[in-house]
């Protein structure tokens, strides 16, 4: 009877050795994938909010705006119970739009507390980070175009104030194509589960930092600038910064997705000029 060849020594360690450098080089290729995945969810997050905006502005003829800038006020109701509208919302854009993006359920839930708690995957970018809930608010990715002004006398963003003419199609002096709308909002990486400032209040929040942005920023206020780059604000103008070094004064996106009111691009590397809005 013959004997069964077997694997000596050396060879089972080298066939471990070509499958260990196998999984070395398909690691990487999967997390890059999944990375590129979790991109592009993201911005079609972003995509999809847009088309929400628009949609607001079909039926009231102006852009959702940026809520009462006392954030923290109740929802504002009729006598009947029915969520206002509109101008009469204290709350911010990212309730005022839910009837645009299939979620009327949770605008006209009765309760303050679990509006607030309802985590929506459309606010939520998945290469930064799952749905968090902080505080009993499910928190957003996504910030607003506050202008360049950030003690709200002068308004020459998208989103203003309630207490203010909202923006209109016809507003927008450089055209929708090249303003800012949304974007990926900085989140301080060491608090990435909610607590900066900036971060402590959810989607839902009035005129304030957690849901809108500005290109100047109260210094007295910065507590973290964490180690990604992004976009430096230069007057009323978005430019790329000369290095990747931190940059204090930067509050969108940790890199610079920028989202235009029409349209919509992404780049890891630089972000063109585009404007804020002007009134």
């Amino acid at each position: 009877m013959r004997k069964r060849s077997a694997f000596t020594l050396i060879e089972l360690l080298v066939v471990i050795a070509i499958i260990s450098v196998l999984i070395g080089l398909l690691v990487p290729a999967v997390q890059k994938v999944r990375e590129s995945a979790a991109r592009m969810e993201c911005r079609n997050h972003l995509k999809q909010l847009s088309l929400a905006f628009h949609n607001y502005h079909d039926s009231y003829r102006y852009f959702p705006t940026g809520g009462n800038y006392y954030y923290y006020l109740p929802r504002t109701l009729a006598p009947g119970g029915a969520p206002m509208t509109g101008l009469q919302q204290d709350w911010g854009w990212g309730y005022q739009i839910l009837p645009f993006i299939e979620q009327s359920n949770v605008y006209f839930e009765v309760s303050d507390a679990t509006v607030k708690a309802t985590t929506l995957a459309l606010f939520s970018c998945p290469s930064r980070r799952q749905n968090v809930v902080y505080a009993g608010g499910a928190l957003s990715d996504y910030g607003g175009n506050g202008g360049s002004d950030n003690t709200f006398t002068t308004y020459n963003g998208l989103l203003v104030e309630k207490t203010v003419a909202p923006t209109r199609f016809a507003s927008v002096v450089d055209g929708t194509s090249n303003t800012l709308m949304l974007a990926e909002k900085f989140v301080c990486l060491d608090f990435i589960q909610g607590g900066a400032w900036g971060d402590n209040a959810g989607y839902w929040s009035g005129f304030d930092w957690d849901t809108i942005r500005f290109g100047a920023n109260p210094q007295s206020k910065i507590r973290c600038v964490g180690p990604s780059w992004v976009v430096t604000i230069t007057s009323v103008r978005l430019t790329a910064p000369a290095s990747k070094a931190p940059s204090p004064m930067a509050r969108f996106a940790r890199s610079p997705t920028r989202f235009l009111c029409k349209f919509w691009q992404t780049s890891r590397t630089e972000a063109t000029a585009t404007s804020w809005t002007g009134h």
